[in-house]
């Protein structure tokens, strides 16, 4: 009998998703470091569910090529209703 794991053994997926944030902080160049690491603050305000960091993943990943475009606007940061547009928001230089 296939035994599904309970909901709370999710907690340890943040602390994968934060080991994972902080690879792609490494991989990116040092401008993006900060802006990078308030995203990842940000994150556990906007996806406080361990279940959705897979998503949050598959979100920054599909926008991960706008870090080496960056894109002035980072009202993404500020306003919530923002969150659903693919814009750039791992680039703080402009704000």
């Amino acid at each position: 009998m296939h035994h599904h794991p309970h909901p709370r053994h999710f907690a340890l997926i943040p602390g994968l998703g934060m080991a994972f944030l902080f690879f792609i902080s490494m991989a990116l160049r040092p401008q993006f470091l900060i802006s990078l690491r308030l995203f990842e603050f940000r994150l556990h305000f906007a996806f406080p569910a361990a279940s959705n960091i897979t998503k949050v993943h598959i979100f920054i990943i599909k926008n991960f090529n706008y870090a080496n475009h960056a894109h002035p606007d980072t009202r993404l940061l500020r306003e919530p209703k923002y969150a659903d547009r693919p814009m750039n928001f791992l680039d703080l230089r402009h704000s």
